[in-house]
């Protein structure tokens, strides 16, 4: 009883004497107090950068609102004619047939719904807001998955920042991947495998090693090598406890239980699934839905790396917990948290947008070819010939033929096809040097060939882009090569599969050859899809109606093209431009369309003789009509070289033709005279250098193309 008494004593001068202090601090000076209190702040703010509450609620939504603006601007407003061309050359159909083809490989169902969403790129904004949504759906996924704290979750863009970059890194590869659906496809599939994850982890113990087997057998058909990936990252944290910062027993028999489960799922499942899928090859079971970059025996190893980092990107999200605020890095170093929180934060976000810039396609006269092909396919010649122009300097081969095709079906080409660039140089693509044993493959290949013929072959290698598999059918198809269009149709079809692309053209083709049951065929494929239905629709009202067809663009355009010669098939040793060159410059018809192609392709072979049939011909058919400048500059040059042919009685342009080539001839030959000393040797690069000096003055003219465009490469 005393000590009782003893002990409540003692409350009572605790209690007495705080108050006193707590007097005492009342009647201290409020200056003073603001002062103590202003230092600590201070002090607090530079040490720990401490945010308020509600401020850190909202950083999750403030980092991916940023993300998203960016992933915007990249997609729809940089790339917008990529995209549209994206979903070009894929295809989605609303029928079961085309489900059940894809639920015939491993990933089916996400490659089908890649395809679906893909499709919505026909409107650039649109599918650039849907691909936005997933990874936003992602991203949250991510933070609660691995349990990321919201001033961390900068982190948890990184998937997404990493898809992105494998989007608009393409390039040339998107008319070579051979996965429709490829630019939603792999964001759908770790969307996949961390929701499967984020369900698992809802459990504990023996239910959780259960659900973890149970969701390798669900997902590997769905999301193929993602699902294993998940739950490799699953038998992780049941040995870890990441991401827990709680310690874990190592008695816990559930912990073995679940990563025995988890590896035995991984090992064991896909090896029972390679009996049940006839599409996948035995060494393909462990990496079924990973991206294979692969075209002409040239694996671009360098596209995989976006994707192996994202497979590895969860094992960043242990950083939080290795430089949290129990952690004896931050301690020893004496570095708060909080500070460390900011530098990475900006070493990120700073890293991220460096990283998408770099990988972004940014060549402009690639972009040139995407939006002068979807105006081709669109019969707009005005608008291919403005994108064009809006391209300075050399254009590729692609562009040059694209600008051709326009002037050639709107009537100009005889007087501007030299009046837009027709400098040449190659596809923009990354060279790779080879290794050892392919230089020697290589070298053992062409070992009884001339040099010249692998020149630049022995030690690089690249995507070898070629027209054919570009922009070839449609160039066949609007010279009337209906037969060359529709081989190389069928053969990009096997090799790549049906798109909305050779779909059109095969539709196109047998339409103008009277084919029309054939046409029908493709037509009905293409009202399937959700965004061409209307232009299948019109095929065929067409098809019921051949009056509206034959006062389409497309008939009156083509039609003569077709009909002037026989449409026979030979070969073209998958050389586009050179067949093209070569069959019309040794053409001669009466029909004054088709003998207006030949004179132009006979003007870029250069030959003197074949121009003279094709010249001919053409003043025969076009009497009373004024002759084509580029026509007369060829004429007058070809006189003056050879004198076979009297061109003194011809009525040439006396300013555009006889006095701009007295001048062209004058500054050639000072140009020649004053650069001769230094290219002594060199005539190659002395001709270069001389047509470099006078492009600006004579690039326009057929002149300049015949003396100095050398050296020019197809492909």
């Amino acid at each position: 009883m005393a000590k009782n008494n003893q002990n409540f004593r003692n409350k009572q001068f605790a209690n007495q004497q705080s108050n006193k202090k707590q007097k005492g601090a009342k009647t201290s000076s409020p200056a003073k107090n603001t002062y103590k209190s202003d230092v600590k702040a201070s002090k607090s703010a530079l040490n720990g950068f401490k945010i308020s509450e509600k401020t850190e609620k909202w950083l999750p939504t403030i980092y991916f609102l940023l993300f998203g603006i960016t992933a915007y601007i990249y997609l729809a407003v940089l790339n917008k004619d990529y995209l549209y061309t994206c979903q070009e050359f894929s295809i989605w159909q609303n029928t079961g047939e085309f489900f059940d083809d894809k639920m015939r490989f491993v990933g089916g169902f996400t490659q089908w719904l890649g395809c679906y969403l893909t499709q919505y790129f026909y409107y650039p904004s649109v599918g650039a807001l849907l691909m936005i949504s997933v990874w936003a759906l992602m991203y949250f996924l991510t933070i609660k998955v691995f349990r990321i704290s919201n001033r961390w979750s900068f982190m948890a863009l990184i998937p997404a920042v990493l898809l992105l970059c494998s989007n608009i890194s393409l390039g040339y590869w998107l008319y070579y991947i051979k996965l429709p659906g490829y630019w939603f496809t792999y964001s759908i599939a770790f969307t996949l495998m961390l929701l499967g994850m984020y369900i698992c982890n809802l459990y504990r113990g023996y239910v959780r090693a259960i659900l973890i087997v149970l969701y390798v057998i669900g997902f590997y058909p769905i999301i193929g090598f993602w699902s294993l990936l998940g739950a490799t990252y699953m038998a992780i944290q049941s040995l870890t406890g990441f991401p827990n910062t709680k310690p874990l027993s190592l008695k816990d028999i559930n912990l073995y239980v679940t990563f025995v489960a988890a590896a035995a799922a991984i090992v064991i499942v896909p090896r029972l699934y390679y009996s049940h899928y006839t599409t996948i090859r035995p060494e393909d079971i462990y990496t079924a839905l990973f991206p294979l970059f692969q075209h002409d025996k040239f694996s671009e190893t360098n596209k995989h790396i976006l994707f192996t980092i994202l497979a590895c990107s969860p094992l960043l999200y242990c950083i939080p917990i290795i430089i949290g605020e129990k952690s004896s890095i931050s301690s020893k170093a004496k570095i708060k948290p909080g500070r460390l929180c900011l530098v990475c934060s900006i070493i990120v976000l700073a890293t991220s947008a460096i990283v998408i810039h770099s990988q972004n396609v940014s060549d402009p006269k690639f972009k040139a070819e995407l939006k002068m092909y979807n105006l081709l396919n669109e019969y707009d010649w005005d608008g291919v010939l403005e994108a064009s122009r809006e391209v300075s300097g050399p254009h590729t081969r692609q562009m040059i033929m694209t600008q051709n095709v326009a002037l050639f079906h709107g009537g100009n080409i005889g007087d501007l096809m030299f009046k837009y660039d027709n400098r040449t140089v190659k596809p923009e693509v990354t060279i790779y040097s080879k290794s050892k044993d392919a230089i020697e493959t290589t070298k053992e290949k062409y070992k009884n060939a001339d040099k010249n013929d692998i020149l630049g072959d022995l030690e690089k290698d690249s995507l070898h882009v070629n027209l054919s598999n570009t922009t070839g059918s449609l160039f066949y198809f609007l010279y009337g090569k209906c037969n060359f269009a529709t081989r190389w149709c069928i053969e990009n079809g096997v090799e790549y599969g049906f798109r909305v692309n050779e779909l059109k053209i095969l539709a196109r083709c047998a339409m103008m050859t009277g084919e029309d049951k054939l046409a029908s065929k493709y037509v009905d494929i293409l009202r399937t899809t959700t965004f061409h239905k209307e232009w299948a629709e019109e095929r065929l009202e067409w098809l019921h109606d051949r009056k509206k067809y034959e006062s389409s663009t497309e008939y009156r355009c083509v039609r003569p093209m077709y009909d002037a010669y026989k449409n026979a098939l030979d070969g073209d040793q998958g050389l586009i431009e050179v067949y093209l060159v070569n069959y019309f410059s040794h053409m001669n018809n009466d029909h004054k369309k088709f003998q207006e192609a030949c004179i132009a392709f006979s003007l870029i072979q250069k030959d003197i003789e074949l121009f003279w049939q094709k010249f001919f011909k053409y003043a025969e058919l076009h009497e009373k009509e004024p002759m084509p400048i580029h026509f007369q500059e060829a004429a007058y040059l070809f006189g003056d070289l050879e004198h076979k042919v009297d061109t003194s009685h011809m009525p040439f342009d006396k300013t555009l033709v006889v006095n701009r080539y007295a001048s062209f001839k004058n500054v050639t030959g000072q140009l020649m005279q004053q650069y001769a000393p230094q290219y002594k040797n060199d005539e190659t690069g002395l001709t270069r250098k001389v047509g470099e000096e006078c492009f600006a003055q004579f690039g326009d003219t057929y002149w300049w193309f015949y003396y100095f465009s050398r050296g020019v490469q197809t492909y």
